[in-house]
């Protein structure tokens, strides 16, 4: 089955055209010409989709992800101040240079709060996804935007081309 995506096409203030993928997240390319944009861009969708192939579908972490990302108004604010830790706590394990990562783990990643620590206590994934039950609960389904066709969660509230099988529903209702 062939696989049609949108491609948003642009030009920088340099004179390159950049295209890029709005259904595949991190899907872009650049070049000098249309015709070379277009060899290029078929080939990002075509390498984004093989890496996309060998990860398998999980509802869970689809939903975890998807209400994280798009519904942190429904978040206490308690919620969102954990989030915000746990980001912090992932830049200072990345970051080098041991004044930064204090700073990080401390300042934001609230590292000896007691209340932010007993929320991580079995890491941030568990602590995710207890908020998107708990959220999903709350507010049901009908906050989750999922494909017609295949029936999972597609990106954002108001895509309407799924990640996954590819449909597109721009033109539906």
């Amino acid at each position: 089955m062939s696989r049609g995506f949108d491609v948003v096409i642009e030009r920088d203030s340099e004179g390159y055209y950049i295209a890029s993928v709005p259904a595949l997240p991190g899907c872009h390319t650049q070049a000098r010409s249309l015709d070379e944009l277009s060899a290029r861009i078929k080939k990002a969708i075509e390498l984004y989709l093989e890496v996309v192939g060998k990860r398998s579908y999980d509802d869970e972490s689809e939903l975890t992800a998807y209400i994280w990302k798009n519904h942190e108004h429904l978040m206490t604010d308690f919620e969102r101040r954990v989030g915000r830790a746990v980001h912090a706590r992932q830049k200072a394990e990345a970051v080098e240079g041991e004044a930064m990562k204090r700073m990080l783990s401390t300042r934001w990643g609230l590292v000896g709060d007691p209340e932010v620590d007993s929320a991580l206590s079995a890491g941030p994934e568990p602590f995710r996804r207890s908020v998107a039950k708990r959220i999903l609960l709350e507010y049901g389904d009908s906050i989750v935007n999922r494909c017609l066709q295949c029936g999972r969660v597609v990106r954002t509230p108001r895509a309407r081309q799924c990640f996954w099988c590819g449909h597109d529903w721009h033109n539906q209702p």
